[in-house]
């Protein structure tokens, strides 16, 4: 039954894709002083072609890499701002790295990069080429790496044998990864399929990875991140979320639709035992699949890939993480591993228990809270003040806040009201927060007044006045700007 899921899975998985950018300038590598081959140096022709198609004036223009020809490239950097607004790069033929480390020509004495791209908006990176690094001689170097960018494609080509990380997204805004393979020896050492850091709003999907790490690692200050249908294994890693967390967050992450065959983690969160002040959140699994996997699901929060570790405490918050539909076998003894620090208190439902049994961090907790609460309300007694009135002059607070340039707190309301409405449709139906949308209380009779409403019915009002949809909660980021009300 196993391998009959994966197989159709499999079936579905990988489209087919086809391009077409009519009237775009070709830069052809050719043309600029190479003839490929393993032992002519093909660096300069690149760095050419692409100085080309960036300072070109059209809206759009290709730089090609032919198919039928390999390439011996040494580390180089395809630096942007760039004249035109949509440059492709398509790469249909292989291109390669000398195989000795030595035999490198870096870029200012720094060699832990083969191929860079920076600082450039809009860009594809499309073809059926081949990318292979030849990596065991070079174990510590980045074969691509996106840095500083927004508004990137990478698709259909194939990684194969590259070092450290094949592919690197470094602070990077609105990308979209998708069908491509990336292959690299199974004992091949800390070799990430695809690696995120610092990036945001990107999305993962159809890609097939086999490595001798993580297949997609996502690390500090990432967040709105959607990976669907990989196929991750055979090999050491799964997908894995956090790591370091020492200045930076991780939250929003959405895994989805993957398959896991004979490797040792599935789906994993993982931070430093010295992990910082970060905090890792919202973080959601479903509908996975694994074969024989050792670890389906792992959180460790005394992460340690070094020689030395001390067993100190993360200091990472993790929160919000949802495992749902995790289907397959596993070869270990244990289909979950949980390694998380001991707490002396812990949240739960809005209060603070106490290992030791006390309430003295309840009471300031909720001392805390109660001062929030007067902060909101005492705005109106200072916009009084402002305005040089008295309770004794009998002026109406919405008046006054009307006066003083300050959002009527009807509004505040409706936007608290809308924000825990986007909350409680991100739960599943069996949540028991969802039955607030239609409470009512048994023996309760309500006094003399306008009709009764339910707490969905003040909400669609609220929607219908702001112009909004539920579909629209899909999107937190744009439904907490859509409901935002002005101080």
């Amino acid at each position: 039954m196993m391998k009959m899921l994966i197989s159709l899975f499999l079936a579905l998985l990988l489209p087919s894709l086809t391009f077409s950018k009519p009237d775009s300038p070709v830069f052809n590598v050719l043309d600029y002083g190479t003839v490929g081959g393993l032992f002519n140096d093909s660096t300069s022709a690149f760095i050419l072609a692409w100085s080309a198609a960036c300072t070109s004036s059209s809206p759009s223009s290709m730089m090609y890499v032919p198919s039928g020809h390999k390439f011996l490239l040494h580390p180089l950097i395809f630096s942007g701002p760039c004249l035109s607004p949509d440059i492709t790069i398509v790469i249909n033929g292989t291109i390669l790295a000398p195989v000795i480390p030595s035999k490198w020509r870096c870029i200012a004495d720094l060699c832990d990069k083969w191929i860079s791209i920076k600082d450039v908006d809009g860009l594809t990176v499309r073809g059926s080429g081949r990318i292979s690094g030849l990596a065991p001689g070079w174990w510590d170097v980045v074969a691509l790496e996106i840095a500083h960018s927004k508004n990137i494609s990478l698709s259909g080509l194939r990684f194969m044998d590259n070092p450290r990380t094949h592919v690197h997204l470094n602070n990077v805004t609105s990308a979209r990864i998708f069908n491509i393979t990336i292959g690299a020896a199974l004992k091949s050492p800390s070799t990430d399929g695809i690696h995120v850091s610092d990036s945001r709003d990107v999305s993962i999907d159809h890609c097939r990875i086999t490595t001798g790490e993580d297949c997609i690692s996502i690390v500090d200050g990432s967040s709105n991140l959607k990976i669907s249908n990989i196929i991750c294994g055979p090999g050491p890693g799964g997908i894995s979320v956090g790591k370091h967390g020492s200045a930076g967050n991780i939250e929003n992450i959405l895994v989805s639709d993957v398959v896991f065959i004979d490797t040792r983690k599935g789906t994993q969160i993982k931070t430093m035992e010295k992990g910082g002040k970060g905090h890792v959140k919202n973080i959601i699994f479903e509908r996975i699949l694994l074969q024989d996997c050792r670890y389906p699901i792992s959180i460790d929060q005394f992460y340690c890939d070094k020689e030395h570790c001390t067993g100190n405490n993360s200091a990472v918050q993790i929160s919000g993480v949802t495992f749902r539909e995790i289907l397959g076998t596993s070869r270990g003894e244990f289909a979950v591993q949980l390694v998380v620090c001991k707490r002396d208190s812990y949240k739960y439902l809005g209060s603070v228990i106490q290992g030791n049994g006390d309430i003295d961090e309840d009471f300031s907790h909720r001392i805390g809270a109660g001062w929030m609460k007067w902060k909101l309300a005492s705005g109106v007694l200072c916009d009084k003040k402002m305005c040089g009135l008295t309770r004794g002059d009998r002026v109406r607070n919405e008046t006054i806040r009307e006066k003083a340039g300050v959002t009527p707190v009807e509004c505040k309301m409706r936007e608290v009201g809308l924000s825990w409405f986007d909350h409680v449709k991100r739960r599943g139906m069996d949540a028991p927060v969802r039955r607030c949308e239609r409470l009512a209380l048994d023996g309760f009779r309500r006094g003399r007044g306008r009709p009764k409403k339910y707490w969905g019915e003040v909400i669609r009002r609220d929607m219908e006045q702001l112009q909004l949809t539920e579909d629209m909660t899909l999107d937190r980021k744009v439904w907490r700007m859509r409901i935002r009300a002005e101080d």
